[in-house]
């Protein structure tokens, strides 16, 4: 539960965990309509699907695909591999997708690539099913946190190895709704 006076706090506690603001809901969707016009630079005229990684993609890929001039298909898988703030080192798959993949174009959306296993999982397994081309936007990308060689094709914001919540990332399923990016800190809020 968020505990503040205001909507739009600079500080908030989820659990037994305290966030300060890191990255302004203005910052973020004015780099996210940068984002979609680079998108559709890639793309110019040529088909496109969208894959979007549950959950906490959904709240930028929603806001991604408003400033999209291109027309795509949106898949959504489940992948996790996190249990509250450690990654468990195995990726846990919900969700696959299921559908054509040979000689498709694939955009994979992400809400943060930190350690890089899920985005590895998630392309190796359309490279392996025949994917012509395979793109990756993410909203924040941890380069300090890699323990795969990833593919990031286009990030939002790199930030450092620390743990964030907020616009659509979580702690144990709270925050999402956070209209801002949240770093951890020590401490009471």
């Amino acid at each position: 539960m968020i505990t503040s006076e205001t909507t739009h706090p600079l500080h908030v506690s989820l659990g037994d965990m305290h966030f300060k603001k890191m990255i302004d809901q203005e910052e973020i969707l004015s780099r996210i309509q940068a984002m979609a016009a680079a998108i559709d630079g890639w793309y110019k005229a040529s088909d496109f699907e969208l894959i979007v990684v549950l959950k906490g993609a959904f709240i930028f890929a929603a806001d991604l695909v408003r400033w999209l001039k291109s027309d795509s298909v949106i898949h959504f898988v489940h992948l996790s591999s996190y249990t509250g703030t450690t990654s468990r080192g195995k990726v846990d798959v919900h969700l696959g997708y299921e559908g054509p993949v040979e000689g498709r174009s694939f955009l994979i959306v992400e809400d943060i690539v930190d350690t890089g296993r899920s985005i590895c999982f998630l392309t190796d397994m359309l490279r392996k099913r025949g994917a012509a081309d395979i793109r990756v936007v993410a909203l924040l990308k941890k380069p300090a946190a890699h323990v795969e060689e990833v593919q990031v094709d286009m990030a939002g914001f790199d930030i450092g190895n620390e743990f964030v919540v907020g616009y659509g990332l979580d702690y144990d399923q709270a925050g999402r709704n956070l209209p801002h990016i949240y770093r951890s800190i020590p401490g009471p809020a």
